[in-house]
């Protein structure tokens, strides 16, 4: 019956009627938009001798209320520039942000976004193709996933480690100074590498480092940058402190005075310090020298355990003495004087030990070293003569006419 009245209908009014253009007009951002589309013939015929030319009911009737699915149906390209609409009327928000240097942290704010409330309007674009009234476009807040509490969560000391360095030459102190200064305020981020050599650059006059003692094959000699090796070993220690990783670290040949055994980080033109963020979260460092202590720290997310580090001597590896005779001034009866002291090497491990509660929860391998002896020196008096042969017993002895 409804076929033969439309096809009566449309045979009076022409069918023109049931296919004219649909328009409605969204309002954003104050300015207004007009969109338009063209129902199907069947569609539109359907909308006005069914449903009185109202869209809501035809959409609560055929769609079950379900705006978006009908406004789809009505006309598939209408509905994709609405989304598309939709879409470039959204903003995201702006994330907090951390800013680290060498004054320290600082926190700029989140700003908030905003998304279309879709369903209200959906449904204000079916009401809309019957009432003809303006869509006013409704916006919801969307607020940054994150605060600056999170972030200053995220950016708590998480290690610190120290040194002395107190009763170094000048030179020395200058080292250190420089080399801290290079390190202060490094941003590690996830997944990535620090260098040692990279960050602090070549131990050079130009690059304001100074002669101090190095050790070289085993002996202590003059050299440009030493004391910079305190201050990769500190760095070391903090880092390992921290529970990160590291890729390359390599101990001196000799044993420093500055940590325990198999806790030193030596660096040199051919050996680096490679650290290794190996967290989710980026890492802060900050790094100080006040002429009597280096101070290393380590920011970032905080660790849920406490981690110490332990330094085992597994043998000792005795030092010798080279003997030499020496006109010094000796006492009366002495024959013999210790003028350089050995000091012993050893073979060492280190070991990072993890805490919960005060318990301890694991024990990490970390690396076994192995320090050369330092031989020393014991002095001879030259006036002492070595006991000889009797003279007159070789003369007798001489004389006699063998057999």
């Amino acid at each position: 019956m409804l076929v033969f009245l439309v096809s009566a209908v449309a045979l009076v009014c022409g069918a023109s009627a049931f296919v004219r253009e649909e328009k409605i007009w969204i309002e954003a951002d104050g300015a207004t938009i007009e969109e338009t589309f063209r129902p199907d013939f069947w569609t539109r015929a359907e909308v006005v001798f069914r449903y009185g030319g109202d869209y809501k009911r035809f959409c609560e009737s055929e769609y079950s209320g379900n705006n978006e699915e009908c406004l789809r149906r009505l006309n598939k390209d209408f509905y994709d520039r609405l989304l598309s609409l939709c879409d470039r009327l959204e903003i995201d928000p702006v994330e907090p942000e951390t800013t680290f240097s060498k004054e320290g942290f600082s926190y700029a704010e989140g700003i908030p976004g905003r998304k279309v409330d879709r369903e209200r309007f959906f449904a204000d674009a079916v009401s809309a193709l019957s009432s003809k009234n303006v869509v006013a476009v409704c916006f919801l807040p969307v607020k940054p996933k994150n605060t600056v509490d999170d972030l200053r969560e995220k950016t708590r000391r998480v290690s610190s480690f120290s040194t002395d360095y107190s009763t170094s030459a000048t030179g020395r102190k200058t080292n250190v100074a420089v080399a801290c200064d290079r390190i202060d305020g490094t941003t590690v981020l996830p997944g990535e590498r620090f260098s040692f050599n990279e960050t602090v650059g070549e131990r050079a006059e130009k690059n304001g480092f100074k002669k101090a003692k190095i050790i070289v094959d085993g002996e202590f000699v003059d050299g440009i940058g030493g004391g910079v090796c305190q201050v990769s070993t500190t760095l070391f220690d903090a880092w390992m402190l921290a529970g990160l990783g590291a890729e390359r670290a390599a101990a001196h040949s000799l044993p420093v005075s500055y940590v325990a055994p198999s806790m030193d980080a030596m660096v040199s033109s051919s050996s680096d310090l490679v650290l290794v963020n190996d967290r989710k979260t980026p890492v802060y460092l900050r790094a100080r020298a006040d002429g009597n202590r280096i101070v290393v720290e380590v920011f970032g997310e905080p660790l849920s355990y406490e981690v110490k580090l332990r330094s085992v001597t597994e043998k000792i590896l005795p030092a010798g003495y080279v003997e030499k005779y020496l006109d010094l001034d000796w006492a009366e009866e002495e024959t013999e004087r210790i003028v350089k002291a050995g000091k012993d090497g050893r073979i060492s491990v280190c070991y990072r030990d993890y805490y919960d509660g005060g318990k301890l929860v694991k024990s990490e391998f970390l690396r076994r070293n192995v320090y050369k002896p330092q031989d020393g020196e014991r002095a001879k008096r030259k006036d002492v003569k070595k006991p000889t042969e009797d003279p007159s017993a070789f003369f007798l002895l001489s004389s006699i006419t063998p057999w």
